[in-house]
């Protein structure tokens, strides 16, 4: 059975093979493996390309990334943390002295 983002992980992976053509080295560990010139001294160097999905992606979209997406980190977001309900504090609390937790 297949598992979530799978058919869209290996799209991802014959894009980057075909992007790369000859200098596609190889796929291995959910990571594609290419070779790139050096423009210092024209050596020859391989990468490793993670493919994972991120739990949160970032702001975006579209058929083509800016051409600062490379260059400038992302922007950082609001981090609100969630509220425990009252009655779950109580349950954590319960929990707490039920495994000898202090804090």
């Amino acid at each position: 059975m297949a598992k979530r983002g799978d058919a869209a992980r290996q799209s991802v992976m014959d894009t980057i093979c075909k992007a790369f053509g000859d200098n596609f080295v190889g796929i291995q560990d959910k990571k594609a493996y290419v070779f790139a010139q050096d423009g210092v001294n024209g050596e020859r160097i391989q990468f490793a390309i993670s493919i994972t999905m991120p739990k949160t992606p970032i702001a975006g979209g579209g058929d083509s990334m800016p051409s600062t997406a490379s260059s400038e980190a992302p922007a950082a977001t609001n981090f609100t943390p969630t509220e425990l309900a009252p009655e779950d504090k109580a349950k954590i609390e319960e929990l707490k002295q039920r495994l000898g937790i202090v804090d």
